[in-house]
């Protein structure tokens, strides 16, 4: 995958699944060594499974690991497994440069049953902001809806998410459910 995209001005980070072989975890940890300046391994491992338990964990400890770094980026795409953009790195950064801040974040009505609806979905229970004063008057409850994990976020989108939001309680209740992975990032960016 990093060969068929890679470019010496982006910055890449992996997650790595508790679950995968130790060899191939060596050999991902080695590549970051061989790339050091923008190739990154989180230190964090989630045992991730098919139905999308712990994909949001790692992908936030991604970006939490990427928030600290000194580059200076725009936007993060979000991939998983074997996603790859379709665009080339050139192209990526005349869209990006014509988002003007924009995420890139496909929603669609959530699929029944897909959310837990008897626990507390409002904002306050789900302790969401970590400024009690920043709750917004006009909302109280989330309204699901259903996104892809394959998105674009802002800097600023990223920043907000990690600083001003408690994601974790929220992505505990996601994962109650069979299947929990796509619905933060439609949700958070609203």
């Amino acid at each position: 995958m990093l060969s068929v995209e890679y470019a010496p001005h982006n910055v890449y980070c992996y997650s790595l699944d508790r679950k995968a072989d130790k060899k191939f975890k060596e050999r991902i940890r080695a590549l970051s060594r061989c790339f050091s300046k923008n190739v990154f391994v989180s230190d964090e491992e989630y045992n991730v499974y098919s139905s999308g338990k712990n994909v949001s964990r790692s992908h936030l400890a991604c970006l939490e690991k990427l928030n600290k770094r000194k580059e200076d980026w725009k936007y993060v795409v979000l991939l998983q497994n074997h996603d790859l953009p379709l665009r080339t790195n050139a192209e990526l950064v005349r869209i990006f440069k014509a988002y003007n801040g924009t995420n890139d974040i496909a929603t669609k009505n959530i699929v029944p049953n897909t959310v837990v609806k008897s626990l507390d979905w409002s904002l306050k229970g789900l302790r969401l902001y970590r400024n009690e004063n920043a709750y917004p008057p006009n909302i109280k409850q989330l309204n699901h809806t259903k996104s892809l994990n394959l998105i674009v976020l802002s800097r600023a989108a990223v920043n907000f998410t990690l600083k001003q939001l408690n994601v974790y309680p929220f992505i505990d209740q996601l994962e109650k459910s069979r299947y929990g992975m796509d619905e933060e990032w439609g949700l958070f960016e609203k």
